[in-house]
């Protein structure tokens, strides 16, 4: 596997109906933020990160 490649996704699926508009950016907020805690359980570390910590 190379450094930074992506090899999966995140989403959430539901009718369109069910979810009101004004809860989108935050279901959106609550994904990448999953995203990023399973990027860094995996070992993934931002070139920022890197930057910071130096």
């Amino acid at each position: 596997m190379a450094p930074g490649k992506i090899i999966a996704a995140l989403n959430i699926a539901a009718p369109e109906n069910r979810v009101p508009e004004e809860r989108i950016s935050e279901l959106g907020d609550m994904v990448a933020q999953a995203a990023h805690r399973i990027s860094a359980a995996l070992g993934f570390r931002s070139p920022a990160a890197n930057e910071v910590a130096s």
